[in-house]
């Protein structure tokens, strides 16, 4: 749970300090001075709904802080220190959104974060057995846990940058654009058509039945996505997401299921990387130094392409080994193929070619082998503990 509780800080962190822009600013008071005196008691709608959202928002802090902790076997450090925890971490990030322009530094805020830490405490007492239930032990259950690890993943890129709209004219405009911009995109009807063909199959790995409700409850993160900040979903992802669990239910029992799941990720790879499918005359220069432009680029832009190369590369991977490739071949069969694309790219208008994708590949399938070989070593150790 203590992995848990780092995550829960690490989102509460970035969406605190969302969209990470700061400015040096000259206070001319120390900044819990300024927290201490803050003003900003207003009471309107508005108000009334960040009141929920920060009072939501510390919920899981205090409940993961309050099984982390547990383990000190102390009942005062279980209930008071993430509530402590909470007050710490809402005061520190107010005092730091003083250097973040499109923020407020407001005491109003902290005694909803605490309230928020105290009802996950609460929460935590009154379902104990239930969430300790969910043991180490128990998740060793899961046939194959890199699958689940791939399909959060996936979910965590469907959401990025985790951060919402709550403006209804940006609401209006995105909903307009889903519903009624004319076109077909092929690029994004293939891509929500072969992710959504593997969703079903990773959830089927994991054990999940039935797959065809969960994949139904999946879909509606396209629809979601237009109250995430920086997404548009368009008619061709439904119809794609649609479309692929079409697929998956027509080949689940099929002896070829895993080869075309693979066979389809390799073809996204080309797909997207081979975009917009037209030569220029003068070539691009290659970059040999990995991470280029991913650095150069605006924050959240570089973070989304990474995040979405990770994953399907994972993906391909993983679809490979599914129909019976090794884990080395399979990477290595990832990695050239993205080298044939870069290469390519050099001709292509509008791309950057680089070294960064084999690269990426190829430390995606040390870190499978790495979480195979952990996998080993405690299925090993809990047989040891069985014996013994």
């Amino acid at each position: 749970m203590t992995r848990v509780l780092l995550f829960v800080v690490f989102l509460i962190t970035y969406g605190s300090l969302y969209p990470w822009h700061f400015e040096d600013r000259q206070l001319g008071v120390n900044p819990a001075w300024y927290l201490l005196h803050s003003r900003f008691w207003i009471f309107s709608r508005a108000y009334i709904r960040d009141l929920f959202v920060n009072v939501a928002l510390y919920v899981p802090l205090g409940l993961s802080a309050y099984l982390a902790f547990r383990r000190l076997r102390m009942p005062i450090i279980h209930i008071g220190a993430p509530v402590l925890l909470g007050f710490a971490l809402s005061c520190t990030l107010e005092m730091v959104q003083l250097y973040v322009p499109s923020r407020t530094c407001s005491l109003a805020d902290v005694i909803p974060n605490v309230a928020g830490s105290a009802i996950g405490v609460m929460v935590a007492l009154i379902y104990r057995e239930t969430l300790e239930s969910l043991t180490r032990r128990q998740l060793e259950r899961i046939p194959d846990p890199g699958v689940l690890a791939l399909l959060l993943f996936w979910i965590a890129y469907l959401l990025f940058p985790f951060f919402p709209v709550i403006s209804r004219y940006t609401l209006e405009q995105k909903a307009a654009i889903f519903t009624v911009t004319a076109g077909f995109n092929f690029v994004r009807f293939a891509s929500a058509t072969v992710c959504w063909l593997g969703a079903g199959r990773w959830l089927a790995a994991i054990g999940v039945q039935p797959v065809w409700k969960w994949l139904a409850a999946l879909v509606l993160i396209i629809p979601g996505q237009l109250f995430i900040r920086g997404r548009q979903p368009i008619a061709s992802d439904l119809l794609g997401a649609a479309a692929g669990c079409l697929c998956f239910a027509l080949s689940d029992r099929s002896r070829y299921a895993s080869r075309i799941a693979a066979a389809g990720f390799l073809f996204l790879l080309a797909l997207h990387g081979l975009a917009p499918f037209r030569l220029r005359t003068d070539p691009n220069v290659f970059g040999w130094i990995p991470f280029t432009a991913m650095l150069e680029s605006e924050w959240q832009f570089g973070a989304f392409i990474l995040v979405e190369k990770l994953f399907y590369y994972w993906a391909a991977i993983w679809a490979m080994r599914s129909a019976g490739i090794g884990l080395r071949t399979a990477t290595l069969i990832v990695a050239t193929t993205l080298v044939v694309i870069e290469a390519a790219q050099i001709y292509l208008p509008g791309r950057t070619p680089e070294v960064t994708d084999p690269i990426l590949a190829l430390i995606i399938g040390v870190a499978l082998h790495l979480l195979d070989s952990r996998r080993q070593s405690d299925r090993l150790g809990l047989a040891a503990v069985d014996i013994n």
